[in-house]
């Protein structure tokens, strides 16, 4: 904890979500951060965004749907595609860290006992009720699809990722 500019004690893991507090007094107003607006060229011209009101999220670049042992390389999908943001990733990454600007990973990843799966959804990967589906384990290293904390349901190893980012299950 540490005092803020308005005198109060900052209660907050990060100060970008932080309270303001003291014996007698609660402020849920966050310290204003100053613009840092940067501009880059885009496709048609040029785009700007503002560093501190920006994050970027990185959705489902898991072993399941990147991983040459995943569950959709498993069911035939080419996987290539999926695997292309990898070095792009890895190279913008570092940078965004470095400029204050939040990385939010989002997976998906399902309990172990599908309770949070309806059953129209595990029908679509399974409509026939055989082969591997979610929460079955893949032939190739016996990682259940798409569990929460499973190697199947994990980032690829390619990826850097920091402690310092957030981590999303869908």
């Amino acid at each position: 904890m540490s005092a803020r500019e308005d005198g109060l004690i900052s209660l907050g893991a990060s100060p970008r979500n932080a309270w303001g507090v003291s014996p007698d007094r609660v402020s849920l107003v966050r310290t204003p951060r100053a613009a840092r607006p940067v501009s880059m060229p885009a496709r048609a011209r040029t785009l700007s965004v503002d560093l501190a009101r920006s994050a970027v999220i990185v959705v489902d670049m898991q072993n399941d749907f990147c991983h040459p042992d995943g569950w959709l390389a498993h069911i035939g999908v080419d996987v290539t595609p999926a695997r292309a943001p990898i070095a792009p990733l890895n190279a913008l990454l570092p940078k965004l860290r470095l400029c204050d600007v939040p990385v939010i990973w989002l997976n998906w990843g399902n309990r172990p006992d599908l309770l949070n799966i309806p059953p129209n959804v595990v029908h679509i990967y399974k409509p026939h009720g055989v082969g591997v589906g979610l929460g079955d384990q893949l032939p190739a290293n016996g990682a259940p699809v798409l569990e929460r904390d499973s190697w199947a349901a994990a980032i690829v190893d390619e990826l850097d990722v920091e402690p310092s980012d957030v981590h999303v299950a869908k």
